[in-house]
This record gives C-alpha cells, sequence and structure tokens, in this order.
C-alpha cells in the first residue's frame, strides 16, 4: 500500500509480500492537518497466502461523494462501479468516493437519459471547475491535466444501456467516472483492453492497471 504510513507492527514483516485489499479494516475517518484520512489495520500475507504480520496505519485517501438523479434506474450499477475502483483487483488507490443524497453535497453526479440520436454516445461526462466570476462551467479536455475540477456529471443514455449485460454496464460507468476524475479516453486499437478505450467494443470489464497508475499519479 503506498499510500500508508504504517506506524506499528505486530509479527514478522519479513516474509510479508504481498497486499490483500479485503483484509483492511478501516477503523475511522478525520481530518490530520487538514488532510482526509482514514486509521485502519490490514492483515498482509505472504507469496503463499499465509498470513505474517499485521500494521496498524493511517493513509491519505481522495475523498468524494456521489449522487444518482430522482428516477435513475441504475441504482445497483453505479454503486457496484463505484466499488470497483475503490477496491480494484489486485491493486490500490486513494479513491473514495461516498453517496449522498444531497445534490449540492456531490461531486460526482450520475443521470439517466434517453436519445436514440446515432450522434449520441452509451453515456457521457462532463468536468466542471469555477472561472475567474465564480461560476461552474464544462472543462474542456485541454484544462484536465492544468486545474483542479469541482465536480462531475456522467449521464447514461437508456437507449444504449438498457440492452447491456449487467457487467457492461458496469464497465461503462466505471469508463465515464474516470473522465471525471481527469482521465482521457483511448482510442488506439491497441488499448481495446483498457478500461478507457473510448468504444463500447472494448473488452475491459473493470479498472485497468494504466488507469489505476493515472489515478494514482494524479491523486
Amino acid at each position: 500500500m503506498p499510500e500508508s504510513i504504517v506506524f506499528g507492527v505486530t509479527g514478522s514483516s519479513s516474509q510479508c509480500f504481498s497486499f490483500r485489499s479485503t483484509d483492511l479494516y478501516v477503523l475511522g475517518t478525520g481530518n490530520l492537518g487538514g488532510t482526509r484520512v482514514e486509521a485502519a489495520i490490514a492483515d498482509q500475507t505472504s507469496g503463499s497466502g499465509r498470513s505474517c504480520c499485521r500494521t496498524f496505519g493511517i493513509r491519505e485517501r481522495h475523498t468524494g461523494w456521489s449522487w444518482i438523479a430522482p428516477g435513475n434506474e441504475y441504482t445497483t450499477s453505479i454503486p457496484n462501479a463505484v466499488q470497483k475502483i475503490m477496491y480494484p483487483s489486485g491493486m490500490s488507490n486513494p479513491m473514495v468516493l461516498w453517496k449522498t443524497t444531497v445534490n449540492s453535497n456531490s461531486n460526482m453526479d450520475f443521470y439517466q437519459y434517453y436519445s436514440s440520436s446515432s450522434t449520441e454516445p452509451v453515456a457521457k461526462t462532463t468536468s466542471h471547475r469555477k472561472n475567474a466570476n465564480g461560476n461552474n462551467y464544462a472543462m474542456p479536455v485541454s484544462e484536465k491535466d492544468t486545474y483542479n475540477w469541482v465536480y462531475a456529471e456522467v449521464r447514461l443514455n437508456d437507449y444504449h444501456m438498457d440492452g447491456l449485460t449487467n457487467t457492461k454496464r458496469e464497465a461503462v460507468i466505471v469508463h465515464e467516472m474516470l473522465p471525471g476524475y481527469g482521465l482521457r479516453d483511448l482510442y488506439n486499437n491497441a488499448n481495446q483492453a483498457s478500461i478507457m478505450f473510448g468504444s463500447i467494443s472494448g473488452t475491459a470489464t473493470r479498472l485497468t492497471s494504466d488507469a489505476n497508475s493515472m489515478l494514482n499519479a494524479k491523486y
């Protein structure tokens, strides 16, 4: 866990080669010097899976809030997609996205709409920031590596989403959340296995290592 600050270890740590996110027990969250952190106990394992040490420490998290608009029917797929970003298989990142029922508290909004137009995608995302006058505006892609975003809006097109499997729906939502976090779509066919591949023909069903690395680099 590169984001961990370990201040207590029990057991023999010399044989600890890997970390299993399923063995992370969060004790609570709070603020430390203005930074949002969480205290946790983690059981670490050797390469064979044998428990060999326990660490107790704190780690910085990028905590946000998600809001699902009334009438959005993807109330199972969205939380499942959020979990796939927060707890990627065999990887870790600092992303946390809790759910809120108050839109003004959210910085990741999920909407549903319907359009059969050939120009409308399966889903689309816009990131927003404040301009010099304090007004929010949708950021162009060229600004995402320069400025911080305030909130993002993910819009799911029910015309396309309704016919997808649950797994594919979750993959679409994971893909759409990532541009909200500042990642960019990839359109080269060589990137078809990446969750950031910008077409429904992509094969990824969860957060991939390239996208996870970008999250760690940005946050």
